[in-house]
Protein backbone atom coordinates (compact mmCIF):
# COMPACT_ATOMS: atom_id res chain seq x y z
CA UNK A 1 0.00 0.00 0.00
CA UNK A 2 1.67 3.23 -1.13
CA UNK A 3 1.06 6.87 -0.37
CA UNK A 4 -0.69 9.57 -2.34
CA UNK A 5 0.56 13.05 -1.46
CA UNK A 6 -0.28 16.59 -2.47
CA UNK A 7 1.27 19.81 -1.24
CA UNK A 8 0.91 23.50 -1.97
CA UNK A 9 2.44 26.75 -0.73
CA UNK A 10 1.13 30.23 -1.56
CA UNK A 11 2.32 33.68 -0.57
CA UNK A 12 0.14 35.62 1.84
CA UNK A 13 -1.54 38.81 0.74
CA UNK A 14 0.60 40.82 3.16
CA UNK A 15 3.72 39.50 1.43
CA UNK A 16 2.40 40.15 -2.05
CA UNK A 17 1.47 43.71 -1.13
CA UNK A 18 5.18 44.46 -0.64
CA UNK A 19 6.32 42.29 -3.59
CA UNK A 20 7.59 39.58 -1.25
CA UNK A 21 7.39 35.88 -2.15
CA UNK A 22 6.27 32.90 -0.08
CA UNK A 23 8.75 32.05 2.68
CA UNK A 24 7.25 28.63 3.47
CA UNK A 25 8.86 25.43 2.17
CA UNK A 26 7.77 21.81 2.08
CA UNK A 27 9.29 18.52 1.04
CA UNK A 28 8.18 14.91 0.95
CA UNK A 29 9.77 11.71 -0.28
CA UNK A 30 9.59 7.96 0.05
CA UNK A 31 12.64 6.45 1.74
CA UNK A 32 13.39 2.82 2.63
CA UNK A 33 14.94 1.08 5.58
CA UNK A 34 17.68 -1.51 5.22
CA UNK A 35 15.05 -4.22 4.62
CA UNK A 36 13.46 -2.23 1.78
CA UNK A 37 10.31 -1.22 3.66
CA UNK A 38 8.75 2.04 2.49
CA UNK A 39 8.89 5.11 4.75
CA UNK A 40 7.11 8.40 4.10
CA UNK A 41 9.01 11.51 5.17
CA UNK A 42 7.17 14.86 5.14
CA UNK A 43 8.74 18.19 6.10
CA UNK A 44 7.19 21.66 6.35
CA UNK A 45 9.00 24.84 7.39
CA UNK A 46 7.95 28.47 7.76
CA UNK A 47 10.65 31.10 7.36
CA UNK A 48 10.31 34.00 9.78
CA UNK A 49 8.90 37.12 8.17
CA UNK A 50 11.09 39.22 10.46
CA UNK A 51 14.28 37.48 9.21
CA UNK A 52 16.21 38.81 6.24
CA UNK A 53 16.57 35.30 4.76
CA UNK A 54 13.67 33.42 6.34
CA UNK A 55 12.60 31.87 3.05
CA UNK A 56 16.12 30.63 2.40
CA UNK A 57 16.24 29.18 5.92
CA UNK A 58 13.02 27.20 5.41
CA UNK A 59 14.29 25.88 2.07
CA UNK A 60 17.66 24.84 3.49
CA UNK A 61 16.21 23.04 6.52
CA UNK A 62 13.97 20.96 4.23
CA UNK A 63 16.78 20.11 1.80
CA UNK A 64 19.28 19.23 4.51
CA UNK A 65 16.83 17.06 6.43
CA UNK A 66 15.98 15.18 3.26
CA UNK A 67 19.65 14.37 2.67
CA UNK A 68 20.25 13.46 6.31
CA UNK A 69 17.21 11.23 6.68
CA UNK A 70 17.64 9.40 3.36
CA UNK A 71 21.07 8.22 4.49
CA UNK A 72 20.10 7.49 8.08
CA UNK A 73 16.91 5.56 7.30
CA UNK A 74 18.66 3.39 4.70
CA UNK A 75 21.01 2.14 7.43
CA UNK A 76 18.30 1.23 9.94
CA UNK A 77 16.99 -2.35 10.17
CA UNK A 78 13.54 -0.81 10.70
CA UNK A 79 11.98 2.51 11.67
CA UNK A 80 11.60 1.11 15.20
CA UNK A 81 15.34 1.66 15.54
CA UNK A 82 15.02 5.42 14.99
CA UNK A 83 15.69 6.61 18.54
CA UNK A 84 15.15 10.21 19.67
CA UNK A 85 18.91 10.72 19.72
CA UNK A 86 19.28 9.56 16.12
CA UNK A 87 16.47 11.82 14.99
CA UNK A 88 17.94 14.75 16.88
CA UNK A 89 21.29 14.15 15.19
CA UNK A 90 19.65 14.78 11.82
CA UNK A 91 18.02 17.98 13.09
CA UNK A 92 21.36 19.13 14.56
CA UNK A 93 23.06 18.54 11.21
CA UNK A 94 20.39 20.49 9.34
CA UNK A 95 20.57 23.31 11.89
CA UNK A 96 24.35 23.46 11.41
CA UNK A 97 23.71 24.12 7.72
CA UNK A 98 21.81 27.27 8.69
CA UNK A 99 24.79 28.44 10.73
CA UNK A 100 27.18 27.81 7.84
CA UNK A 101 24.97 29.72 5.43
CA UNK A 102 24.69 32.58 7.94
CA UNK A 103 28.50 32.74 8.05
CA UNK A 104 28.63 32.83 4.24
CA UNK A 105 26.13 35.70 4.20
CA UNK A 106 27.87 37.45 7.13
CA UNK A 107 24.67 37.62 9.15
CA UNK A 108 23.47 36.17 12.46
CA UNK A 109 21.74 32.74 12.30
CA UNK A 110 18.48 34.39 13.34
CA UNK A 111 18.35 36.00 9.88
CA UNK A 112 17.60 32.48 8.53
CA UNK A 113 15.04 31.72 11.24
CA UNK A 114 12.50 29.02 10.39
CA UNK A 115 10.07 26.72 12.12
CA UNK A 116 10.19 22.96 11.50
CA UNK A 117 7.51 20.28 11.26
CA UNK A 118 8.54 16.69 10.50
CA UNK A 119 6.71 13.38 10.10
CA UNK A 120 8.33 10.00 9.42
CA UNK A 121 5.86 7.15 8.87
CA UNK A 122 6.71 3.50 8.26
CA UNK A 123 4.49 0.42 7.96
CA UNK A 124 3.89 0.24 11.71
CA UNK A 125 5.70 3.09 13.46
CA UNK A 126 5.67 6.87 13.11
CA UNK A 127 7.84 9.64 14.53
CA UNK A 128 6.80 13.29 14.73
CA UNK A 129 8.83 16.37 15.60
CA UNK A 130 8.07 20.07 15.73
CA UNK A 131 9.81 23.33 16.61
CA UNK A 132 7.52 26.35 16.53
CA UNK A 133 3.97 26.86 15.34
CA UNK A 134 1.92 25.26 12.59
CA UNK A 135 0.74 21.72 13.11
CA UNK A 136 0.54 18.01 12.38
CA UNK A 137 -2.88 16.33 12.26
CA UNK A 138 -3.21 12.57 11.89
CA UNK A 139 -6.29 10.55 10.99
CA UNK A 140 -6.46 6.98 12.27
CA UNK A 141 -9.05 4.53 13.55
CA UNK A 142 -9.88 6.92 16.40
CA UNK A 143 -10.38 9.92 14.10
CA UNK A 144 -8.42 13.14 13.89
CA UNK A 145 -5.87 14.20 16.47
CA UNK A 146 -3.23 16.92 16.65
CA UNK A 147 0.30 15.84 17.54
CA UNK A 148 1.49 19.06 19.20
CA UNK A 149 -0.21 22.30 19.99
CA UNK A 150 1.39 25.24 18.10
CA UNK A 151 4.21 26.79 20.12
CA UNK A 152 3.60 30.52 19.91
CA UNK A 153 6.19 31.49 22.49
CA UNK A 154 5.64 33.90 25.33
CA UNK A 155 4.07 36.75 23.36
CA UNK A 156 1.38 37.19 20.71
CA UNK A 157 2.50 36.59 17.12
CA UNK A 158 5.75 35.03 18.30
CA UNK A 159 7.02 31.46 17.95
CA UNK A 160 10.14 29.28 18.27
CA UNK A 161 12.68 28.79 15.51
CA UNK A 162 15.28 26.15 14.67
CA UNK A 163 17.98 28.83 14.79
CA UNK A 164 17.12 29.88 18.37
CA UNK A 165 19.88 29.18 20.88
CA UNK A 166 17.37 27.35 23.09
CA UNK A 167 15.59 25.61 20.17
CA UNK A 168 16.06 22.12 21.60
CA UNK A 169 14.45 23.10 24.89
CA UNK A 170 11.28 23.70 22.88
CA UNK A 171 11.54 20.73 20.51
CA UNK A 172 8.42 18.55 20.69
CA UNK A 173 8.60 14.89 19.71
CA UNK A 174 6.29 11.86 19.75
CA UNK A 175 6.36 8.29 18.48
CA UNK A 176 3.25 6.14 18.00
CA UNK A 177 1.57 3.58 15.78
CA UNK A 178 1.62 4.64 12.14
CA UNK A 179 -1.52 6.45 10.92
CA UNK A 180 -2.89 6.09 7.39
CA UNK A 181 -3.49 9.80 6.83
CA UNK A 182 -1.62 12.94 7.82
CA UNK A 183 -1.66 16.70 7.28
CA UNK A 184 1.19 19.13 7.92
CA UNK A 185 0.60 22.88 7.75
CA UNK A 186 2.15 26.22 8.61
CA UNK A 187 0.60 28.77 10.94
CA UNK A 188 -1.05 30.62 8.06
CA UNK A 189 -3.96 28.17 8.18
CA UNK A 190 -3.80 26.87 11.74
CA UNK A 191 -6.83 28.95 12.76
CA UNK A 192 -8.88 27.11 10.13
CA UNK A 193 -7.37 23.66 10.67
CA UNK A 194 -7.58 23.70 14.47
CA UNK A 195 -10.26 24.51 17.04
CA UNK A 196 -8.40 26.60 19.58
CA UNK A 197 -11.17 26.53 22.20
CA UNK A 198 -10.94 22.74 22.52
CA UNK A 199 -7.39 22.29 21.16
CA UNK A 200 -8.61 19.76 18.60
CA UNK A 201 -8.46 19.43 14.80
CA UNK A 202 -11.33 20.94 12.82
CA UNK A 203 -12.66 17.84 11.10
CA UNK A 204 -14.86 19.63 8.50
CA UNK A 205 -11.73 21.38 7.20
CA UNK A 206 -9.95 18.09 6.48
CA UNK A 207 -12.83 15.75 5.54
CA UNK A 208 -13.39 16.87 1.91
CA UNK A 209 -9.66 17.14 1.23
CA UNK A 210 -8.84 13.63 2.36
CA UNK A 211 -11.92 12.24 0.65
CA UNK A 212 -10.82 13.72 -2.68
CA UNK A 213 -7.20 12.62 -2.22
CA UNK A 214 -8.21 9.02 -1.47
CA UNK A 215 -10.24 8.72 -4.66
CA UNK A 216 -7.76 10.48 -6.96
CA UNK A 217 -5.92 8.52 -9.62
CA UNK A 218 -2.17 9.06 -9.79
CA UNK A 219 -2.50 11.06 -13.01
CA UNK A 220 -4.91 13.45 -11.24
CA UNK A 221 -2.53 14.44 -8.42
CA UNK A 222 -0.90 17.29 -10.32
CA UNK A 223 -4.28 18.86 -11.00
CA UNK A 224 -5.29 18.25 -7.38
CA UNK A 225 -2.22 20.20 -6.24
CA UNK A 226 -3.26 23.12 -8.47
CA UNK A 227 -6.71 23.02 -6.92
CA UNK A 228 -5.20 22.96 -3.44
CA UNK A 229 -3.08 26.02 -4.26
CA UNK A 230 -6.17 27.79 -5.64
CA UNK A 231 -8.05 27.03 -2.42
CA UNK A 232 -5.22 28.35 -0.24
CA UNK A 233 -5.19 31.55 -2.31
CA UNK A 234 -8.97 31.92 -2.45
CA UNK A 235 -10.87 34.91 -1.08
CA UNK A 236 -12.41 32.63 1.54
CA UNK A 237 -8.99 31.81 2.98
CA UNK A 238 -7.36 35.21 2.39
CA UNK A 239 -10.16 36.88 4.32
CA UNK A 240 -9.12 34.78 7.32
CA UNK A 241 -5.34 35.23 7.06
CA UNK A 242 -2.83 37.39 5.19
CA UNK A 243 0.10 35.10 6.01
CA UNK A 244 1.91 32.58 3.80
CA UNK A 245 0.10 29.23 3.72
CA UNK A 246 1.38 25.69 3.23
CA UNK A 247 -0.58 22.45 3.43
CA UNK A 248 0.71 18.92 2.78
CA UNK A 249 -1.76 16.01 2.77
CA UNK A 250 -0.92 12.31 2.55
CA UNK A 251 -3.05 9.17 2.56
CA UNK A 252 -2.54 5.47 2.03
CA UNK A 253 -6.27 4.69 2.12
CA UNK A 254 -6.33 4.56 -1.66
CA UNK A 255 -8.69 2.06 -3.33
CA UNK A 256 -6.63 2.30 -6.53
CA UNK A 257 -3.27 1.49 -4.88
Amino acid sequence: MTWQVVQASVAGTSHRSVSKGCEDSSEWFLAHDAAGREILVAIVADGAGSAAFGGLGSQLICEELRAELCDKLACLPSLNEMTPDKLHESVYAARACLSRKANELDVEPRELATTLILAIIGPDTAHFLQIGDGGIVVNDKDGYSVMFWPDNGEYANMTRFVSDQDAYEHLQQRSLAAPDEIALFTDGIQRMALVFASKTPHGPFFDPMFSRLRSARSEELEELERQLADFLDSDTVNQRTDDDKTLLLATRRCPNS
